[in-house]
């Protein structure tokens, strides 16, 4: 019987113990923290919004609230397949808004396109939340590409909240590569509301593709709201070549609601070449949505070029599969000549098209 008691009291002492040392290893987990560095950003990047602190604080980060390694390798043998995209967005989604930070904390040091995206989609949520404290994160990092992407995020979410905040915090950022991602994410953003403003941050950066696109982006959009101004402002670049590309770019913006406009802009403020028969074949698909007769009287004036057959081409094309006998009675009133031609090859084409694919067999899944 004794030996018995004792048997039983030293099982007792032993897991009495045992329950002892995980107490204290839970209570040494739950007190620890991990801290992000300390970022403070310049006043006149805070200024502008009132929510903004001068000290952002640093957020408070639990252990064990980010990916695992085995998960980061699982999703990552997927890169090349249909689910890996969705795998990070499942991934992503199962974090908490409030371990966002230790999230992006546990993936700062790690490269990959897996772990390089997961940071993209993180930040921006983030910052879609408190983008000051997203902002002093990503100023962390040295100029390299992971400072790039999570700064493009930022500024991203910024400037579809508080564009002067977001303009003026790129203002303070240190020059580099990454500064001009984010400036270049923030204008692509701002065409959709305030393309001025985006043509001013486009101005802002050293000449190059990337730029040029943004501003032709940027002008299209404006001549869309303001044609005359957009246009007015664009004859005043000094660069010929992006002169060219930005009045093209207006023409062809203005097409839909003002064809007559926009063709005659074209053909007085574009130099002949292939940046103006690019527009030209542009604005005939627009123009001719809503008043094709119209656009082929304008077509049908310009001299013989490839610019000019192209343009027929869309033009017959389009006015075929809207309205067949229309496009066939302006045939008929064009003089023998090459547009005659190649205005009738086009209908014969389009026509023919038309029939296959209307009397084409059904395909059986």
């Amino acid at each position: 019987m004794a030996g018995s008691q004792g048997r039983i009291l030293k099982k007792f002492s032993t897991c009495t113990a045992i329950a002892l040392l995980l107490f204290l290893a839970l209570a040494v987990r739950h007190s620890a923290r991990i801290s992000l560095p300390t970022t403070h950003l310049e006043q006149s990047q805070t200024t502008p919004s009132a929510s903004s602190r001068d000290t952002v604080p640093s957020p408070q980060i639990q252990p064990g609230s980010s990916f695992d390694i085995p998960e980061l390798v699982m999703i990552e043998s997927e890169i090349n397949t249909d689910n890996w995209s969705e795998a990070i967005e499942r991934a992503v989604e199962n974090v908490a808004d409030a371990d966002v930070p230790a999230a992006l904390e546990n993936l700062a040091s790690r490269a990959g396109a897996t772990a390089m995206e997961m940071r993209k989609l993180l930040v921006r949520r983030w910052a879609g939340r408190d983008v000051v404290a997203a902002a002093a994160w990503a100023t962390q990092f040295p100029e390299n590409s992971t400072r790039s992407s999570v700064l493009e995020q930022v500024a991203i979410a910024w400037a579809n909240s508080d564009l002067a905040s977001t303009t003026a915090w790129l203002h303070d950022l240190a020059d580099g590569e990454s500064k001009q991602v984010a400036t270049l994410a923030a204008a692509y953003e701002a065409t959709h509301t305030d393309p001025i403003a985006a043509l001013e941050l486009a101005s802002q950066l050293p000449p190059a593709r990337e730029r040029d696109e943004l501003l032709v982006h940027a002008v299209s959009q404006w001549a869309t709201a303001d044609f005359a101004t957009a246009a007015a402002w664009a004859v005043e670049i000094p660069e010929s070549d992006l002169r060219q590309e930005m009045l093209a770019a207006v023409a062809v913006a203005a097409a839909e609601e003002n064809g007559p406009a926009a063709a005659t802009f074209l053909a007085n403020a574009l130099a002949p070449g292939e940046i103006q028969s690019r527009a030209a074949v542009s604005i005939t698909q627009r123009w001719s949505q809503v008043a094709p007769l119209e656009t082929a009287d304008w077509v049908s004036r310009f001299q013989e070029t490839p610019a000019r057959d192209a343009a027929v081409e869309n033009l017959v094309g389009l006015w075929v599969m809207n309205d067949s006998p229309a496009a066939a009675n302006w045939l008929n009133t064009l003089p023998d000549g090459s547009l005659r031609t190649t205005a009738i090859n086009a209908f014969t084409a389009s026509v023919a098209q038309t029939d296959l694919e209307n009397h084409a067999p059904e395909k059986v899944e």
